[in-house]
Formats: C-alpha cells, sequence, structure tokens
C-alpha cells in the first residue's frame, strides 16, 4: 500500500509540475500523509519523522537549486517548488514502511541513494519537471546528496521507530518511557 502511494504521489508530482502545477504534487503527498499516519501505530512519532525528514530533503533540494544544479520551470531561481517537498514527504513515509530494511542496512542505504536518487531526477527531466542547466555536476551533487541523506534519514527513522525515541528524560534514566 504505501509503495503503491508513493508511487502515485511521484507521478502527480512530477507529471503535474511538467504541465505547469507546482501544487498537484504536495496536494497528493499531503492525501498519501493523511493515508499513511491513519495507519501508523505510532502516529505522533511517525508525523514528526516525516515531517523533519520533508523539511530536511526540500533544504537539500533548494540549496542545489540556489547553486544553479536544479532548475525548476515557472518556480523561484531560489527554493525548490512544493511538488518537490510532497516527494519528500511521500519518500519519507516509504522509509518506515517499505524501504524499513535501509535502516539497518547503512551501505545500502549509500548505494541505494546515490543511484536512485539522480536516476529520479534524470527520469524528471525527460518528463519535462525539472532541468540541470549543468548535468554533470548536477549528477555528481544528486549522487552525493542522496548518498548523505538516504542513510541519514534511514538512522532518523530507525529512532523515530524506538518508543524510547521521545522519551521524557526522566524516564529515560529510569529505564521506562513516557
Amino acid at each position: 500500500m504505501n509503495l503503491v502511494l508513493y508511487t502515485a504521489v511521484w507521478w502527480f508530482a512530477v507529471l503535474g509540475a511538467a504541465a505547469g502545477s507546482a501544487w498537484l504534487g504536495a496536494w497528493a503527498a499531503l492525501v498519501a500523509l493523511l493515508v499513511h499516519v491513519a495507519l501508523a501505530t505510532a502516529r505522533a512519532r511517525e508525523l514528526v519523522f516525516v515531517l523533519f525528514a520533508t523539511l530536511a530533503g526540500w533544504a537539500v533540494d533548494s540549496g542545489l537549486t540556489a547553486l544553479g544544479l536544479l532548475a525548476f520551470p515557472a518556480w523561484s531561481a531560489w527554493l525548490a517548488p512544493p511538488w518537490i517537498a510532497g516527494l519528500w514527504l511521500a519518500f519519507a513515509t516509504t522509509l518506515t514502511t517499505s524501504l524499513r530494511i535501509v535502516q539497518h542496512r547503512l551501505v545500502i542505504a549509500v548505494l541505494l541513494g546515490a543511484c536512485a536518487g539522480p536516476l529520479a531526477y534524470y527520469l524528471g527531466v525527460q518528463l519535462g519537471a525539472v532541468r540541470l542547466p549543468q548535468p554533470l555536476p548536477a549528477f555528481m551533487a544528486l549522487a552525493l546528496a542522496w548518498g548523505v541523506m538516504l542513510p541519514l534519514l534511514a538512522v532518523a527513522a530507525r529512532y523515530a521507530a524506538s518508543p524510547r525515541s521521545f522519551a521524557s528524560p526522566s524516564a529515560v534514566v529510569h529505564g521506562g518511557t513516557a
């Protein structure tokens, strides 16, 4: 179910962006988030993690945009558009479900991120959702960014999945959870 939702968001976001809608992917991601959180057992932890990952990923893509490595038609030259935030949001939901295996296999997370991240952008370029003014430096930066972000987010997802992740300081000292 999660992988289907993520894939649907990806297509809504990328095809919507290619058609000139910066918001379609963000709205699709919010619907997916509602379904995801409704099915989660630890809703608050899951929501905090997904929002953290969304902001972190959007900030990385905004940085690459500000550096001139990514360009989004009809959008700011400095910030990534809302559909990119939607993709990060939907992707974050996979790290505690469909892709939770990478939480404990960080080498795989690095390799998967370094390969699959740039591939997703390549597909976005082919569909007209994003441009890479300097393709080689852009793909190198994307491989590096995703090779770092995926394992970091995998560790954050593992931490968020732990019942102790939101324990009060006194509960940690005394061995209990909040």
